[in-house]
């Protein structure tokens, strides 16, 4: 799977760019979304690469190791875990505020596996 992304930074800056609008969220949305649609791809090794187009007109392919796609995975379950609780709990107070800027800030630094204490993820099975 291929994502145009521009960027008005240069193309050896994306990393940046890929943190700070959470397009490893996307990336991870994406591949979840075409296995959803396309079951059979299962069995397959679903690649994802973004095409940079910096400012300055430069265009470079970025890969994604798998290895990576699944910590993005994991993050983006994590993200999806706590939204889903306070949805179905609506619990929308200050709470969900502070916990979801703190879960964010822990999701995107990569370190926690689950919400932050406090925000009880939903069982789906």
């Amino acid at each position: 799977m291929n994502d145009v992304k521009t960027t008005s930074k240069t193309v050896a800056d994306f990393h940046e760019t890929v943190e700070y609008y959470s397009y490893d969220i996307q990336a991870s949305l994406y591949l979840q979304l075409i296995l959803c649609k396309f079951p059979e791809l299962s069995d397959y090794e679903v690649r994802f690469t973004f095409i940079v187009i910096d400012k300055y007109k430069q265009i470079y392919p970025f890969g994604v190791k798998a290895e990576t796609i699944k910590i993005w995975t994991t993050k983006l379950s994590n993200a999806m875990d706590m939204f889903q609780w306070h949805y179905k709990s609506k619990n929308y107070g200050q709470y969900l505020k502070t916990e979801y800027h703190l879960s964010l800030k822990s999701i995107k630094s990569n370190k926690i596996s689950r919400p932050v204490s406090g925000v009880r993820p939903l069982n789906l099975s």
